[in-house]
């Protein structure tokens, strides 16, 4: 990534954010000398909900209740209520709980990702509820990535690029 003061700051308060949401966020560098942020998704998420197929976690798919009561007595609270998503984040920090649980082909995993602090329509970053940054600007012709990868085999299990149309004329007037 072609780097600037803008994309500088940027990324040290992506990783600051991150870092914030979760603990066990690692950073590293890739082999082409990329820095790479990553972190287990089960601690990152802001809300998640595990499920059967034939359930619905949300009729709209947005608004996730934090409900991981079916992986066992970690995830319960009081009285069997659902635990909340800080006490989730908590333990899935620590390595010895998160390697008790893999995801299921049978059950159906829907997590909320942050929403409020980017919105991918405008391609902008909330600063602290007081304004917001145009993350295009500082991207140039670089799309947003989101990976998710198995660290024991470097498996890819997806890897997303985000556009946008603002990022796309970047990168044809530069060529």
């Amino acid at each position: 990534m072609k780097t600037n003061r803008g994309t500088e700051w940027l990324m040290r308060s992506m990783r600051w954010m991150m870092k914030s949401v979760s603990p066990s966020m690692r950073e590293t560098v890739d082999g082409e000398g990329n820095k790479v942020v990553m972190s287990p998704i089960a601690a990152t998420a802001q809300r998640m909900a595990v499920s059967t197929k034939s359930e619905k976690v949300s009729e709209d798919g947005m608004n996730v209740e934090e409900d991981l009561t079916s992986l066992g007595d970690t995830f319960v609270g009081k009285k069997g209520r659902p635990l909340d998503s800080e006490a989730r984040k908590t333990a899935m920090c620590k390595p010895e709980e998160l390697s008790k649980h893999f995801f299921e082909v049978d059950e159906e995993y829907t997590m909320e990702f942050y929403q409020h602090l980017f919105d991918p329509v405008t391609f902008h970053m909330n600063v602290v509820g007081m304004t917001t940054f145009d993350v295009a600007s500082v991207l140039g012709d670089q799309p947003v990535r989101i990976v998710s990868k198995l660290l024991s085999s470097d498996e890819y299990l997806w890897d997303i690029e985000m556009w946008h149309e603002r990022l796309l004329l970047e990168a044809t007037s530069s060529n």
